[in-house]
């Protein structure tokens, strides 16, 4: 529908002629507690007041938003509008009513949703309770009141909200006031600052609440609250969130000098987010799964710390100063990012948290720009579909990275200022990139918006590789050579650090002069150390010499992206590929290790490094390796390889011995921890012979122990998935673990079995219970049917439903919401058949579908180019 779609060219006229918006809006939630929820809907009332002016001498109509069941009634300035004004998720606002001044009323019923978008609706069975949670960005809010929902339109809101009288309520505001109504509570919280609707909330339900507060830096003390469901009450760690919370607080105020903005500060955790985190002001948003009831990987506990400090960060970076238009959501999320990970090294326990910011996000960043639907940073928006896909590893990560590299290009202390005089400018008001570019270019005196067109407004990855000549063994040239893709032949200045490794005893013993010509050699208790290192400038050119390292020895191994300087895809030089598959392991530096590891995985994706090769490397690595968020790196890019990279006739030997390295793994951990945690979940997800369900089996049963590891309901279950799978378990034995489990993770553990089961009938349910257009599956149960369903060893009972995936994609997009679509799209896409025929049906398809939206296209595309790639590896592969 065009009115579900907001383009920029209507953004813009309606920001011509509409401005000193305000906003009274009731509601009424207690319909939500009904036994029935099917078509619950509640009610909304949304007054209006806003200034109107024509423009061009022509007086323009325009329009609200609202998505609704039902409107009851429209009145403008006193005239009641007839209810036909409303369709197609919008009303129309006659130019001839239109006055200077304006007063709108709109009562109307919306819906609850279950699909993270709205107003969702989430069923409790654990505590046979309801709560509800609002996520507004994109374009949401119209889900609950009528609104004019773009960014720049920014305004006052005031919320009334009726609600079960034993329910706690929270928006961006204190309430001002409760006053008991029935069996029922009306809340009135204070009028917000000026504000973009897509930063409003509300949470509602009976939560357990902690509470504290903070000394602003400005003086005042800043109310502070966690909520969590009761489910859940004993699992939070409410000092840990609140420190993390108070560190970030006088962190920010400090770098920017700028004080938090906001009246207070509460963080939600509720179920079923589609997100990490959501940055309402004043109330913020987390999925459930950051309060840790079940053990969780280190790298996830210090995934929670980095977005606390990312959500808080958003309150100056988005929500003091927001972008214009959606061009400029990298503004909020890029910063978001990449100070928090500057606040989480410089300002709590997680002091290494730069591994995670190269491992994780550089190269989620990485791998999204190598994409053929790769964009500048600074994207162009045409309407709402455009940016509902592209909150990506470029406008998060590689934008975070770029930040990393202008900071460093302007001066730390420069930067921050002009990022300071930035936000003081445009507080509670819209901004552009050119804005933030003129404030730093008056503090650095540089010509920042040349240094843009370089890095933020074009799209791609560069490759950057050595090139070098040597007389016995020493440099007698060193070049740092660049390339471009060709659809983007771009060429961009690199500050990077060249490292030169050998092995060493120690800090100073040297082992091997070069130890590709001398074999296996004993090291003994050698690692790969950092000797020297040359600082470098890399033009924007193919070729920079680089003149200091001429005369230097050649060293063990050269890494021209030490510490990760810059963005962009490494190659190492034949001899050091060579070091780093054979002796990953022996790399001392724990980043080093990463960012060299990250390397050779996309060196494997471009067919520069065999899989075979890179799959033995990585047990290597796992053997030692004390990085929780390596570990999960690692494992994560082990599943790609194996089952969708390795050749078909080599595929189960390698997932074997992959299910069997991992175990010999967790039972060779010489203690319970992070690292034997992690094993013993991958193990699940690669098990398959006999010999692994009779492991599974016993951990299942308790018979079997691994040191002190908890075999907690989540494990249970992913175990479970694992037996199903493996036609080693039924669905009444599924269904009757599900009957004793009511927890979350039981709900979804039981969904994601069943689906898994080996059978032709298991996987035609999974799929019909998601394709149907009269699912009523929330967002978290779409999820885990997909879990189950491409969970599979061999391919031979998913084959057939490549066809039915293209024939249905249209319908899926067509009849159902955009977070929902996306979701089964992406996540049902049979990427483990990875076949020629699945490359080809993707093709056909794109042939065939020219005309439809650039969102949905785009997510093909990303399908099919993973699908191109893993068979390129496979045709590459010695194996």
């Amino acid at each position: 529908m065009p009115g579900d779609n907001l383009t920029r060219e209507e953004a813009q006229l309606r920001a011509h002629l509409i401005s000193d918006l305000k906003y009274d809006v009731y509601l009424d939630v207690t319909s939500s507690v009904k036994s029935t929820p099917e078509n619950l809907t509640f009610q909304s009332i949304s007054k209006v007041s806003f200034k109107y002016q024509s423009f061009d001498d022509l007086k323009h109509s325009t329009f609200i938003d609202l998505k609704a069941m039902k409107v009851n009634s429209i009145t403008l300035n006193g005239t009641e509008l007839p209810l036909t004004n409303f369709a197609d998720h919008r009303i129309a606002l006659p130019a001839d009513l239109l006055q200077e001044h304006n007063e709108l009323s709109v009562d109307a019923d919306c819906e609850y949703t279950n699909t993270g978008e709205g107003l969702h609706r989430y069923y409790a069975e654990d505590e046979d309770q309801v709560y509800l949670y609002t996520q507004f960005e994109v374009a949401d809010s119209r889900r609950v009141y009528a609104v004019f929902e773009q960014p720049d339109l920014k305004a006052t809101f005031d919320f009334t909200v009726k609600a079960p009288a034993q329910w706690i309520l929270t928006s961006t505001e204190p309430e001002t006031s409760v006053q008991e109504d029935g069996a029922a509570k009306v809340w009135k919280f204070g009028t917000t600052p000026v504000m973009s609707s897509y930063l409003t909330s509300l949470c509602a339900g009976p939560f357990s609440v902690w509470e504290d507060e903070h000394l602003n830096a400005d003086g005042r003390n800043i109310k502070m609250r966690v909520l969590a469901r009761k489910a859940l009450a004993e699992f939070v760690d409410d000092d840990v969130i609140f420190a993390t919370t108070k560190a970030g607080f006088d962190y920010y105020a400090d770098l920017f000098k700028v004080s938090f903005p906001y009246t207070k500060y509460d963080q939600v955790f509720m179920p079923q987010f589609n997100a990490g985190a959501m940055e309402n002001i004043g109330n913020v948003t987390y999925r459930e799964s950051y309060i840790f009831n079940v053990a969780v990987p280190n790298a996830v506990r210090e995934r929670r710390t980095i977005t606390i400090l990312h959500e808080l960060a958003h309150m100056w970076f988005g929500n003091l100063v927001t972008m214009q238009w959606w061009n400029d959501l990298w503004l909020n999320e890029s910063f978001a990012e990449y100070v928090s990970t500057l606040a989480a090294a410089e300002a709590t326990e997680r002091k290494n948290v730069w591994v995670q910011f190269n491992v994780h996000e550089k190269s989620w960043g990485l791998g999204q720009d190598s994409y053929p639907t790769t964009h500048p940073i600074a994207a162009e928006i045409k309407d709402l579909n455009d940016v509902l896909v592209n909150f990506d590893g470029i406008t998060y990560a590689k934008g975070a990275a770029v930040l990393q590299s202008l900071t460093n290009y302007c001066g730390r202390e420069k930067f921050f200022e002009g990022v300071g005089n930035y936000l003081r400018r445009f507080s509670y008001a819209n901004a552009t990139l050119h804005d933030l570019l003129t404030e730093l270019e008056k503090v650095t005196h540089k010509d920042l918006h040349a240094w843009s067109k370089y890095w933020i407004e074009s799209a791609g990855p560069n490759t950057l590789s050595v090139d070098f000549e040597e007389k016995n063994g020493v440099f007698t040239k060193f070049d740092i050579v660049q390339s471009a893709p060709e659809a983007h032949p771009i060429y961009r200045p690199h500050a990077l650090q060249v490292g030169l490794y050998n092995f060493t005893e120690d800090s100073s013993t040297y082992v091997s002069p070069n130890i590709t010509a001398t074999g296996a050699l004993n090291l003994r208790g050698a690692k790969l150390r950092l000797v020297q290192s040359f600082s470098a400038e890399v033009a924007p050119e193919v070729v920079t010499h680089l003149q200091p390292l001429v005369g230097e020895k050649r060293p063990d191994l050269i890494f021209i992206n030490d510490a990760g300087k810059t963005f962009g895809k490494i190659r190492l030089d034949e001899v050091s590929t060579e070091v780093a598959l054979r002796y990953p392991h022996k790399i001392a530096d724990s980043l080093t290790r990463a960012l060299i590891l990250d390397a050779l995985w996309f060196m494997v994706r471009d067919k520069k490094v065999d899989v075979k090769q890179y799959i033995d490397a990585v047990f290597k690595a796992l053997a030692s390796e004390t990085e929780s968020i390596t570990i999960s790196t690692l494992i994560r890019r082990l599943k790609v390889a194996v089952f969708t990279m390795t050749k078909p006739s080599a595929r189960i030997q390698a997932i074997k011995g992959a299910g069997t390295n991992l175990w010999n793994l967790a039972i060779d951990a010489t203690e319970s921890g992070d690292a034997q945690y992690q094993f013993l979940l991958a193990f699940t997800n690669f098990a398959s012979t006999g010999d692994h369900i009779a492991v599974l089996k016993e951990l299942l049963s308790g018979k079997m122990h691994l040191l002190e590891l908890s075999i907690d309901n989540k494990l249970q279950w992913d175990i479970r998935i694992a037996l199903a799978r493996l036609n080693a378990i039924d669905k009444p034995q599924i269904l009757l673990a599900r009957e004793q489990d009511k927890s979350e993770y039981g709900r979804l553990g039981a969904v994601s079995a069943l689906a898994a089961l080996n059978t032709p009938e298991a996987k035609a349910g999974a799929v019909e219970s998601v394709y149907s257009k009269f699912s009523t599956l929330s967002n978290s149960e779409i999820e885990s049917t997909a879990v189950g369903f491409n969970d599979v060893i061999t391919t031979e009972l998913i084959d057939d439903f490549i066809y039915e995936y293209f024939e249905r994609i249209n319908e899926i997009w067509d009849g159902k919401d955009f977070a929902i679509a996306e979701t089964i799209l992406r996540t049902f896409y049979p990427s483990r058949v990875a076949n020629l025929e699945l490359a080809q049906l993707g093709e056909k398809w794109l042939d065939q579908n020219e005309q439809r939206p650039d969102a949905l296209r785009r997510i093909v595309i990303e399908n099919l180019d993973d699908t191109r790639r893993a068979l390129s590896v496979q045709k590459a592969s010695f194996a």
